[in-house]
């Protein structure tokens, strides 16, 4: 007897469970069930390994009972393994689909980036162009004025031939060489006529050379001045040539002005809606120059024609950003060569008024402030400072400290106020420029009327000298702790070729790098190790820290620093003072995120200057560029409420 007990095994089929099977006690054979694929050993008998013969009865019934059991699980092992077939299937065809997306992907990327390279690898190529326009038309130009200086020296020289010439003609010649020119007591007959006609034959000779001189000269100007229009022209229509405005951008914007001036740096930033017409023009040609070569132009002019060549586009490029009525102007001044801007306004000036810059800037710095001053009818004076720009740079060694003492620029600029014929004078300083019009109501009272200062308070002379180490470390004055790195000399040893210069002033301006690093902090100095990887600064154009940079380059960063390290010899001098009071109106506008100069360094002030008005901007250290409109409405008015007399004039 063969008893079967099944149960549902899936949803597919059944599966047996247990079995029994009662067979005759002689013999005990376990069945084999049977597969039509191959032949399995699924049991075993305890008496005998034989297979039993089909033709038995119990061995057939064995089979169709065996068959009959297997049947269902063999089905069910079939759609088992047909599942999993399945399941690898689609596994495999998801694998691959994977696959084909990213590389699908991949490729996307790769074409992307080979299209920004082919753009960057485009715009470097429009750059190089440029330049190398922008370096033969500079080249063009050199030539230009170089052969314009050559027809002024050809013709000094023909006027100096031609005089000669006619002195000669009145006097009689040896024969013998060298030729002697002499007249005696008493001509010969015969020897008034030949005077007469060498003087005539002379006449003669000057007339046709000036004829054909003048022509041309003329034909040589107008090709000059054409030449010269023409680049101009074409700027003009590559300006209006729409652009392509969507450029490939690598890192965030930045604001640009770092623990100085924290937005200082912005190309145009939110500071535009306070700037005048003059940097508003400033931006504008910032736009049009795409990159500005200054390396050397291969040798092909001398020292000297570089020289006036360099002048001549410093001028012009004040001229452009500067007021009209603005001149450049130079003098020797206790043996010192001073630069400085000249401004004078229609009609007799109501005063004179005299402004200073610090570090790191130029006369130019009150670009802004000029025009407004003029219009009010102020002659204005504006020199770059000793150590500055285009003014000399005495280096120290050899030459002693006290060049840049406050007593000796008091001096120098009492005897520029005599050279121009004024008697007293307007002060307007911001930065060092500030504490210089204090020490100068200070050397030289009789001189001064009014000052005005941006950002400086004023420090009253000391009896006792405590060394700046010792008061950073005390922390009296924390935020002077980047001048001692400027006094220490580090910054000259490193900074040195003008691409170093402007990467500088680049730092010092609010430049920072792409991960929003500061080039410069108060506390620590100058970061060096940032300099290259500065974004450009938003607090000025490109053209205009070009500017920068080439004023800077001419005497390096010697003389500017040298401003540092005359504390000791400031207080020497300062002995001698019996009055540290300060009796003239006096305006301070203090900038309320001067970090440099915060306003809480002005509280003393009202002890040593009676006679002193308060005002603040909402800005940084840069408070000429950065709210020139504020700044200018806050002197305009302070003007109007105090009376202004005539007592400076020309």
């Amino acid at each position: 007897m063969h008893l079967e007990i099944l149960q549902p095994a899936n949803s597919y089929g059944y599966r047996a469970v247990a079995s029994a099977v009662i067979v005759p006690e002689v013999e005990e054979q376990s069945t084999q069930p049977l597969d039509s694929a191959k032949r399995r050993n699924s049991s075993f008998s305890e008496k005998s390994t034989k297979r039993p013969r089909l033709g038995s009865e119990i061995s057939r019934h064995q089979t169709e009972t065996s068959y009959t059991t297997t049947e269902p699980a063999r089905l069910s092992d079939r759609k088992k393994s047909g599942q999993l077939e399945e399941r690898k299937r689609g596994q495999r065809l998801f694998g691959a689909l994977l696959g084909t997306l990213s590389q699908s992907s991949s490729s996307t990327a790769n074409k992307r980036r080979t299209d920004i390279e082919k753009k960057q690898q485009a715009k470097l190529k429009l750059q190089a162009e440029e330049h190398e326009e922008q370096k033969k038309q500079r080249l063009e130009s050199l030539m230009a004025v170089r052969r314009k200086e050559q027809k002024k020296y050809d013709k000094q020289s023909m006027h100096i031939r031609h005089s000669t010439m006619l002195a000669q003609a009145h006097f009689l010649q040896t024969n013998a060489e060298p030729r002697l020119c002499y007249k005696p007591w008493e001509l010969l007959p015969g020897e008034d006529a030949r005077i007469k006609s060498q003087i005539e034959e002379a006449e003669g000779t000057i007339q046709r050379e000036a004829a054909q001189f003048e022509p041309e000269t003329a034909k040589e100007s107008t090709e000059s001045q054409a030449a010269a229009e023409s680049p101009v022209l074409e700027s003009k229509i590559d300006s209006e040539q729409p652009t392509d405005a969507a450029e490939e951008t690598v890192g965030p914007e930045t604001n640009g002005h770092g623990e100085l001036n924290g937005k200082a740096n912005g190309e145009t930033t939110d500071k535009n809606a306070n700037v005048s017409p003059p940097e508003s023009q400033q931006m504008s040609a910032d736009q049009q120059e795409n990159q500005k070569d200054h390396d050397d132009d291969g040798g092909e002019m001398v020292e000297a024609d570089e020289d006036m060549n360099k002048n001549k586009m410093a001028m012009d490029f004040i001229e452009e950003f500067l007021d009209p009525r603005i001149e450049s102007q130079s003098t020797h001044l206790n043996g010192i060569q001073y630069h400085y801007l000249f401004g004078q306004p229609k009609g007799s000036p109501r005063a004179t008024v005299f402004l200073f810059h610090g570090w790191p800037d130029l006369s130019i710095g009150w670009r802004n402030q000029i025009p407004m001053l003029l219009d009010m009818g102020f002659l204005v004076v504006a020199p770059d400072m000793i150590g500055y720009g285009q003014t000399e740079a005495p280096h120290v060694p050899p030459e002693s400290i006290a060049f840049y003492s406050f007593r000796r620029i008091a001096d120098d600029m009492k005897e520029l106020a005599r050279r121009l014929g004024v008697s007293r004078v307007i002060l307007g300083g911001h930065d060092w420029g500030g504490a210089i019009v204090y020490r100068i109501a200070l050397w030289c009272p009789e001189l001064v009327t009014h000052i005005f200062t941006v950002c400086t308070p004023y420090m009253a002379p000391s009896k006792t000298y405590e060394p700046l180490e010792e008061m950073v470390k005390s922390g009296k004055v924390p935020n002077f702790g980047y001048q001692l790195q400027l006094a220490s000399g580090q910054l000259e040893e490193v900074i040195r070729s003008r691409e170093q210069i402007r990467q500088l002033l680049n730092g010092l301006y609010g430049g920072m790098t792409s991960e929003g690093l500061p080039g410069f902090d108060v506390k620590t100095g100058v970061h060096l190790d940032r300099l290259p990887q500065l974004r450009h600064t938003k607090l000025m154009s490109k053209r205009l820290l070009d500017f920068y940079a080439d004023q800077y380059a001419k005497n390096g960063t010697h003389g500017t620093l040298n401003w540092y390290r005359n504390r000791e010899q400031n207080f020497k001098d300062e002995l001698r003072l019996t009055n540290t009071t300060i009796r003239v109106p006096v305006l301070f506008i203090a900038a309320t995120k001067d970090e440099a100069l915060p306003p809480s360094m002005s509280r003393a002030m009202d002890k040593h200057i009676p006679h002193l008005t308060r005002k603040t901007v909402n800005t940084h250290h840069w408070a000429l560029w950065e709210k020139p409109e504020e700044v200018n409405q806050i002197i305009r008015e302070w003007f109007e409420e105090t009376t202004i007399q005539q007592k400076s004039h020309l």
